[in-house]
């Protein structure tokens, strides 16, 4: 996909810096239709009146409208909510950030991303198992098996807006940004945890059952 001049200008024009901004949905996934907007994701630096105080606002900024042509869907979390949520296994923000479709980067975008695929060495000595589960999560980033539950089960259990459509949610279980193969195997980031076809057709079965 060919990145449009004006996705460049609305990044621009955002409220405040952006560590990244990247397209994400259906444009990401390879299937996008005549009438999808552009999802466009990254995450923004809060200035310092912002967050110092009883409440941070903007941790969150959001905008759905028609610029210069272009239907946009704009979601944009400050980087204290954005590291946060990658704590948390969350398959929507990893997502975003290893997207191939970059409106905009900086060498933190680069950075971050070498950090959550990161698997530094590990010590021989560790004096329990406590010490042990530290290691091994330091070694090995963020990403982790429990990422696939993102594309397994969780868009089933929502409630499409497009119910006639129903067949994108088995697409979304083969997302492009994730590189999810029919070969059975995940991968984000340089990580490749096992899954099974069966659990694809599983899925796609579930949907089709449900239709």
């Amino acid at each position: 996909m060919t990145i449009d001049p004006p996705l460049h200008r609305i990044v621009a024009a955002q409220p405040y810096p952006l560590l990244f901004a990247t397209i994400s949905g259906a444009h990401l996934y390879g299937f996008p239709s005549p009438d999808s907007d552009f999802d466009l994701r990254g995450a923004h630096v809060l200035p310092l009146d912002k967050i110092v105080g009883l409440e941070i606002r903007d941790e969150t900024v959001e905008d759905s409208r028609v610029i210069e042509g272009l239907e946009m869907d704009i979601v944009s979390h400050d980087v204290r909510k954005f590291f946060k949520l990658l704590l948390k296994k969350n398959g929507y923000v990893l997502e975003q950030l290893f997207s191939p479709l970059i409106v905009h980067t900086t060498p933190e975008h680069a950075e971050l991303k070498e950090i959550c695929r990161s698997r530094g060495p590990q010590s021989a000595h560790s004096s329990s198992k406590g010490d042990q589960r530290r290691l091994t999560s330091a070694g090995t980033g963020v990403i982790t098996k429990h990422h696939s539950h993102h594309y397994f089960g969780r868009r089933i259990r929502g409630k499409p807006r497009h119910p006639e459509r129903r067949v994108s949610i088995v697409l979304y279980c083969r997302p492009g940004g994730a590189e999810v193969g029919w070969s059975g195997e995940i991968q984000i980031g340089g990580h490749q945890p096992r899954l099974s076809r069966s659990r694809i057709s599983t899925t796609a079965n579930r949907v089709a059952g449900s239709a």
